[in-house]
C-alpha cells in the first residue's frame, strides 16, 4: 500500500493526525459515540464496522488499536477499499470528471468526503451540487476535504491484500 506523500492515505494521515498512530480525541462521532483514534482518526462506529468486516479483532480497545500500526494499516486499507466499493455501488463514480460546487471530482475527492462525512454525506454533497456541505467540529467541510485530498496521488489505487470489503458503513 502506498503511504507516500502523494497517496490519498498519506494525505489523509497528515491531515488527521500528522501521521501519528497514537493520536486520539474525544470529539463526538457517528452514532453519537465520542472518540477518534489512530492516524486516520477512526470513530468508534467505523471501528465497529471494521470488526463486523473481520478486519479488526472483536473487542479490540482503542488503546490496543493505537498501539498497533500494522493493525491500523489493515483497517486503513479496508476502509479506503470499502468506501471506493460503496462509491461505485452508489453510482457516485458518475460524477468523476465533473466540477461540483467548485470541486473537481475524482475518486480521491469522493473518498475524502466519505472519510470526513460518511458515504451518505459524500452522496448528498454530489447530488445537491455542493449545497449539502456540512462541517466537522473543527470547521472543516466536505468541500474542504475534497479540495485538499482530491488530487492526492494515484486515484484510489489501494492494495486489497489483507483487506476484505463489506457494504455496511456507518460513517467515520
Amino acid at each position: 500500500m502506498d503511504l507516500g506523500n502523494d497517496s490519498i492515505l498519506g494525505s489523509l494521515a497528515r491531515a488527521e493526525s500528522n501521521g501519528n498512530f497514537q493520536a486520539a480525541n474525544q470529539e463526538m462521532g457517528a452514532g453519537g459515540m465520542a472518540g477518534h483514534f489512530g492516524r486516520l482518526q477512526f470513530g468508534r462506529a467505523r471501528l465497529q464496522d471494521a470488526e463486523r468486516a473481520g478486519v479488526l479483532p472483536t473487542d479490540t480497545t482503542p488503546q490496543q488499536f493505537m498501539a498497533d500500526p500494522a493493525l491500523q494499516q489493515r483497517v486503513e486499507a479496508w476502509h479506503l477499499n470499502d468506501m471506493r466499493d460503496r462509491a461505485v455501488s452508489m453510482g457516485l463514480d458518475q460524477y468523476i470528471g465533473q466540477n461540483v460546487g467548485g470541486v473537481p471530482i475524482t475518486m480521491n475527492s469522493i473518498l475524502a468526503m466519505g472519510h470526513l462525512g460518511g458515504m451518505g454525506g459524500a452522496q448528498r454533497y454530489l447530488e445537491s451540487g455542493g449545497q449539502s456541505n456540512p462541517s466537522d467540529v473543527y470547521g472543516t467541510s466536505l468541500r474542504d476535504y475534497a479540495l485538499t485530498h482530491g488530487s492526492a496521488g494515484p486515484q484510489a489505487t489501494i492494495s486489497t491484500r489483507n483487506a476484505p470489503t463489506t457494504t455496511q458503513t456507518t460513517g467515520v
